[in-house]
């Protein structure tokens, strides 16, 4: 997967405004908390994947000044995305079955939104820390741009290192792993447009590939879930039957993609 030959220095600082005001935007709860929730936890996965792109000029100290504050927002909002999708996808693959889990997700998700919505303290601290970081973005890019081609090439050789892994090991977490690097490229790869990788298929593949891998990881959490519920009784087996189906389906379409983005032994 070569890289054209193209300026290897990027401005970050127009692009980190535009993802923090998503941020600011969605913690607002607009247009609405559901949405908001998701925008701006999306805006700040871009963030921390184009802080990729300039992880050799900060170096690690600033590298982790800049990435831990972005993941402790992200990890903030999760739990309402996360229950959101779990509801969806089981009424969507269960139906009616597994009431007691059902139940138990409704509730964990009215008190994941009651926690932003009802509690304007916690809303504020969320707020407060996304200017924070918006801060120190503008402090550190501040219109310089940066060199990005060290930082592609690390997030290049870890996707492939991970797509490996996948396939060889095939566990939760190493899908999980090639997941979250996916996702970095591809994010990388929009901001840089035709100075970025030369992937087959561009960034509509990587798109695709990111899809694939993100139902794997929502039926992988839900098939916990499910393992976990005492409640489902005699209809548990059936439904983990269906999800590890569908998984296994996913996990299939996202190793042929993987294959054909790295080649079969890795190599990016």
């Amino acid at each position: 997967m070569p890289m054209p030959p193209q300026d290897d220095h990027r401005d970050l600082s127009d692009t980190g405004a535009r993802q923090f005001a998503r941020v600011r935007d969605g913690l607002a709860g607009r247009p609405d908390r559901d949405t908001g929730t998701h925008e701006a936890r999306k805006a700040l996965k871009r963030l921390r994947a184009l802080l990729r792109l300039a992880r050799l000029h900060l170096g690690k100290g600033a590298f982790r000044r800049h990435d831990l504050p972005l993941r402790d927002l992200g990890r903030a909002l999760a739990d309402v995305r996360d229950t959101r999708v779990a509801l969806d996808l089981l009424d969507a693959v269960a139906g009616g079955r597994c009431p007691a889990l059902r139940s138990r997700l409704e509730e964990r998700y009215a008190s994941a939104r009651a926690a932003l919505e009802g509690d304007p303290g916690a809303l504020e601290t969320l707020a407060a820390g996304a200017g924070e970081a918006g801060a120190r973005w503008r402090d550190d890019f501040g219109g310089a741009p940066v060199a990005w081609e060290g930082g592609m090439r690390r997030t290049l050789r870890r996707a492939a290192a991970r797509y490996v892994r996948a396939r060889e090991r095939g566990r939760d977490d190493d899908f999980h792993e090639w997941r979250k690097e996916v996702k970095h490229l591809r994010y990388q790869a929009e901001e840089l447009g035709e100075a970025g990788p030369d992937v087959p298929g561009g960034t509509a593949a990587l798109e695709a590939l990111g899809e694939s891998l993100g139902g794997e990881h929502d039926l992988t959490v839900l098939i916990g879930l499910v393992e976990a519920e005492e409640g489902c009784g005699g209809e548990r087996g059936p439904v983990l039957a269906l999800l590890r189906d569908r998984r296994a389906a996913l996990r299939g379409e996202a190793l042929a993609a993987g294959g054909r983005l790295f080649g079969g032994d890795g190599t990016a």
